[in-house]
């Protein structure tokens, strides 16, 4: 009962917020500016979900499907609004609004689309139990937002040293997408496809060259169990700061390590703190954008398939724009008296075997199922 109604109050809390921002016409609401836009590995939400994470809200999202079904002149139109965090002027959230450009154009304009940038639909983990309630109908699917309701994410998204690089990824995904299709489908979204979001890499006062040299390393990470786990496994000592934190958490000498993806040491300006760049490709993370399964399923079949199969030439956009992206973070970071590190295959198989285990039994912790999907990942070359 007590879950009946906090789904209600959130569906009206949200609902007001999109009455007040669908006054825009076309395919976009207009940009709310912040101050600053949120990162692609930092989006995760550490409290604790108030949302029930079986199965779907039938009144809300039958709502949401009324409202956004539209007869006209020349036939259904069917609006899906869209929420994130980001700017629209980040590249993950480019590269989203490209496969939505394409899927408005395809379906002959059958598919419209509202985008509600910046967080003015809430934290990540709040646009998530809005996607699950109905009052909105996708949004971009990572660590701490989709992996509540659906924990196999977690694994996905951010597996230690599992992938070799955006190829490798794209290969070792599509392999097991049939078994991550049931599984989030079974929790009220359905996937639509997969994407790269840049590698994440190490940011340090000193070298770091081997495993050796993580050990009693002081390094922010997210507050979450599993990184914080992940990073203790790999011999560091790890501190829990926010992603805002970190400048004068390195400056000071709070941490001594940071990590993320080029874009973000770069724009983030750590470098200017820290010039030392270990590339030993930790985390190669994916993203999965999701729709409320009701409001996919109540689309006609041939809109189903097309989102689903621009999907597929979305992948290849990911590897590519993300993949361009790093190279020219990386030669802007050299530029500026970076010094790159390169570790040996040696000590990348070092890394490899030091979280193998802890990886493996993370991913028995979130369930079977999600181990199977573990053992199958691995196992692609």
């Amino acid at each position: 009962m007590r879950k009946r109604y906090f789904r209600t109050l959130m569906t009206a809390l949200v609902m007001t917020g999109l009455l007040a921002g669908c006054g825009n016409t076309g395919n976009t609401v207009q940009d709310k500016s912040v101050s600053e836009p949120a990162e692609p590995a930092e989006t995760a939400e550490t409290e604790e979900s108030s949302s029930d994470s079986n199965g779907s809200s039938d009144e809300n999202s039958s709502e949401s499907a009324d409202e956004s079904t539209v007869t006209t002149d020349n036939g259904e139109k069917y609006l899906i609004k869209y929420a994130t965090v980001r700017s629209s002027d980040h590249g993950v959230e480019q590269l989203v609004q490209e496969y939505f450009d394409r899927l408005t154009e395809e379906s002959g304009g059958r598919l419209e689309f509202e985008c509600y940038w910046d967080g003015s639909m809430g934290s990540a983990r709040e646009i998530a139990e809005s996607c699950y309630a109905g009052t909105i109908d996708a949004f971009w699917g990572g660590s701490g937002d989709l992996t509540v309701y659906a924990p196999v994410a977690e694994i996905l998204t951010n597996p230690p040293f599992v992938y070799k690089d955006e190829e490798h990824a794209a290969r070792v995904l599509d392999a097991v997408w049939d078994d991550v299709d049931a599984m989030i489908e079974s929790t009220g979204f359905k996937p639509l496809y997969h994407s790269y979001q840049g590698t994440r890499q190490l940011i340090s006062k000193n070298p770091v060259e081997t495993l050796e040299d993580m050990v009693g390393l002081k390094k922010r990470t997210l507050n979450t169990e599993y990184f914080l786990g992940l990073f203790r496994t790999l011999g560091a000592d790890p501190a829990a700061l926010d992603v805002s934190e970190l400048y004068t958490a390195l400056q000071t000498g709070v941490v001594e390590a940071g990590g993320g993806d080029l874009a973000m040491i770069y724009t983030k300006g750590w470098h200017e703190v820290v010039k030392n760049l270990t590339m030993y490709n930790a985390i190669c993370v994916q993203g999965i954008p999701v729709m409320n399964l009701e409001k996919f399923n109540s689309l006609p079949e041939d809109l189903q398939q097309l989102m689903l199969d621009v999907g597929k030439d979305m992948v290849i956009r990911g590897n590519e724009e993300v993949g361009k992206s790093e190279e020219e973070y990386l030669q802007k970071l050299e530029s500026e008296g970076v010094n790159v590190i390169y570790p040996t295959e040696e000590a990348m198989e070092q890394f490899r075997e030091a979280v193998a285990d802890y990886a493996a039994e993370y991913s028995k912790s979130l369930g079977d199922d999600v181990y199977a999907v573990y053992e199958k990942m691995i196992a692609v070359e």
